[in-house]
């Protein structure tokens, strides 16, 4: 696999101000879990983002997931505990 290129900022849904949107811009074609988590911080590494997995309530697309392999593609919506983020090219 190449380099992989990122951006991430955040935008307000205005139509409803209480929803923070977090955007993800992605370089290539897809992420998978496990590396998106390592690229936001919330872990450091694939063992530590297995865990984090298990022990938060994590879904892409409205279906709980566990895997850290899950390939996230343009348009996909990561939800961690209440807060989205979207993939975005």
């Amino acid at each position: 696999m190449g380099f992989l290129k990122f951006l991430w900022y955040t935008e307000y849904d205005l139509s409803n101000y209480e929803t923070e949107v977090h955007l993800i811009r992605l370089a290539t074609d897809y992420i998978t879990l496990g590396q998106w988590l390592k690229l936001k911080s919330f872990t450091g590494s694939g063992g530590e983002a297995k865990a984090f997995l298990q022990e938060n309530e994590i879904s892409v697309n409205n279906e709980k997931e566990n895997r850290r392999g899950r390939k996230l593609y343009p348009g996909d919506i990561v939800n961690i505990n209440g807060t989205e983020f979207r993939i975005e090219t």
